[in-house]
């Protein structure tokens, strides 16, 4: 939970310092800093953090599964007119080396969440050692 916060705090920090507007001024349209996230729980924390500093587009929309999900042309385009792309990383988004290999904004700040993240193991889980029954008897 800690390496989590220390992501948002870096996260925070890049934010506030690619602003250069007062923190007492609300930030005109073009100040913004654009940002693409690759889904919603990113937007949302970026949102939260960069308040009126950031405006914050989403490729995988609400209700999309991200595992099954195709990039098109028009959010390669997103990314690649934005200032700041943010992804989960750790493997969710398999799209993302192809998205990044391709990229021709050299100025785009890369951010991949779960970078400094120690994540925990995981077990197989298959139900192949178990017998075939019901349990129709016990109803």
């Amino acid at each position: 939970m800690k390496k989590i916060g220390l992501g948002l705090l870096l996260l925070l920090v890049f934010i506030t310092g690619c602003s250069q507007s007062n923190a007492n001024e609300t930030a005109k349209e073009g100040d913004r800093l654009q940002v693409v996230a690759s889904f919603y729980p990113i937007a949302d924390f970026t949102e939260r953090i960069g308040g009126d500093r950031v405006e914050v587009e989403t490729l995988i929309g609400s209700g999309v599964d991200p595992h099954g999900w195709e990039m098109s042309t028009t959010d390669r385009n997103k990314v690649e007119r934005a200032d700041l792309f943010i992804y989960n990383g750790a493997g969710f988004e398999h799209w993302v080396d192809d998205l990044l290999d391709g990229l021709e904004n050299k100025d785009l700040q890369i951010v991949e969440a779960a970078e400094r993240v120690a994540l925990m193991e995981g077990h197989s889980h298959d139900h192949d050692d178990h017998d075939d029954h019901d349990h129709e008897e016990e109803a």
